[in-house]
């Protein structure tokens, strides 16, 4: 399969070589996963930044 600019791929790798790429996709699944667990399911977790 080709990926064409703008286009999102299902499955995106991100390791320590390619992170710098992604960051803005990193900074949204964390503020996701803070929401989701904190706010919806109402974990007791710790936040250290939330938007």
């Amino acid at each position: 399969m080709v990926i064409t600019k703008g286009e999102t791929p299902m499955i995106l790798v991100i390791d320590a070589v390619n992170r710098d790429c992604y960051r803005s996709i990193l900074d949204d699944m964390f503020r996701l996963r803070a929401r989701v667990f904190a706010g919806r399911l109402g974990w007791d977790v710790q936040i250290t930044s939330y938007d």
